[in-house]
């Protein structure tokens, strides 16, 4: 839900985001995802989620030393300083590794979820689908791609040419074809074909 305006921003005393922020992201809606960062690094701090994370972030995403590998807290500071003081796109980066890099459990729905939950009080252009941050226009089309996700979890081999179709070309992909199932997404509608060969078109 989106956040009531405070006392001065009704009163006109002081301004009230209005813009969706796309190309950009400012200091509250970095703060609001970090949160969202620090309850799942709280959430799995005991179950060694955490330091596997921390440790991939430092071998695999920041390409540093395995011989200068410090403690995960230490690690840590990297990602939280690329998150503050990077582009706004390194935000979303971080965001989406740590999101398709963690175990799929209950956490890792909380850590999504309360991305999307700043990503709407503070106008963020994007949300998180799955494992990925999309850009959208309404909260109508993540509904509609959500549901579609969902009844193609159990058909595998639909499921990941949709979210590979959604990945490259965002929501403005239309079809998505495995041997004999083809999707058909317009706009965002799921249906059902036959004798269709694998392609993904955008619209």
């Amino acid at each position: 839900m989106t956040r009531s305006p405070l006392f001065s921003q009704r009163k006109g005393l002081t301004p009230v985001r209005t813009a969706i922020q796309v190309d950009s992201i400012d200091l509250d809606l970095r703060n609001g995802l970090w949160i969202a960062v620090i309850v799942w690094q709280r959430l799995n701090i005991t179950k060694g989620a955490f330091e596997t994370l921390m440790n991939d972030f430092w071998l695999q995403y920041f390409k540093r030393p395995l011989d200068q590998l410090p403690r995960p807290h230490t690690v840590m500071s990297n990602p939280r300083n690329s998150f503050f003081d990077g582009e706004w796109y390194q935000c979303y980066d971080i965001l989406e590794y740590i999101a398709s890099n963690s175990p799929r459990n209950q956490n890792r729905s909380d850590f999504i979820a309360n991305c999307n939950k700043a990503f709407q009080e503070e106008l963020g252009g994007y949300r998180f689908i799955d494992s990925e941050i999309i850009q959208v226009t309404s909260e109508a089309e993540i509904e509609s791609i959500e549901e579609s996700l969902s009844a193609t979890e159990r058909l595998k081999p639909v499921h990941e040419p949709l979210r590979v179709a959604l990945s490259i070309y965002g929501y403005t992909a239309t079809r998505v074809v495995l041997g004999t199932q083809c999707l058909i997404v317009r706009p965002l509608r799921l249906k059902m074909r036959s004798s269709c060969s694998f392609r993904a078109q955008p619209s």
